[in-house]
C-alpha cells in the first residue's frame, strides 16, 4: 500500500501544501487502510521511521504539525470523525469521507 512518502517524496514538498492540499492527499490514504480505525500516526510515522534524508529528524515537528493541521481540516470538512467506539486519538471516515472521490464532491 502506498504512504504519504510516495505522494510526497521530501518534508519541504509536504510543508509546502496547504492543509486542503495535504488533505485531500490524506483522505484517500485513509480510504485505503484496512483498519476501519486511524490515527495520525498511521502517516507521519513512517515518514521518519523509513531514515530517508528527505525526512530528517529537524524537521519532524513542523511535519507533524502540517499533518494535524490537515487532519484537523479533513475533520472540519465532515471527512473524518472521532472513532465512537475507540478510545481517543482514534478516527474513522465519515459517510461522506468514504464516497468522496474528489475535490469536487467537497462542494456537494
Amino acid at each position: 500500500m502506498a504512504g504519504l512518502i510516495d505522494y510526497l517524496p521530501s518534508a519541504d514538498s509536504l510543508l509546502a501544501l496547504p492543509p486542503e492540499d495535504l488533505g485531500m492527499i490524506l483522505l484517500p490514504l485513509v480510504q485505503a487502510e484496512r483498519t476501519r480505525n486511524v490515527t495520525t500516526s498511521h502517516f507521519d510515522v513512517p515518514l521518519f521511521n523509513a531514515n530517508s534524508p528527505e525526512y530528517p529528524n529537524n524537521k519532524r515537528s513542523a511535519v507533524f504539525y502540517a499533518i494535524a493541521e490537515a487532519w484537523q481540516w479533513l475533520l472540519n470538512e465532515g471527512l473524518l470523525m472521532v472513532a465512537p467506539d475507540q478510545p481517543n486519538g482514534f478516527f474513522c471516515l465519515t459517510r461522506k469521507g468514504a464516497n468522496l472521490k474528489g475535490t469536487a464532491d467537497i462542494e456537494a
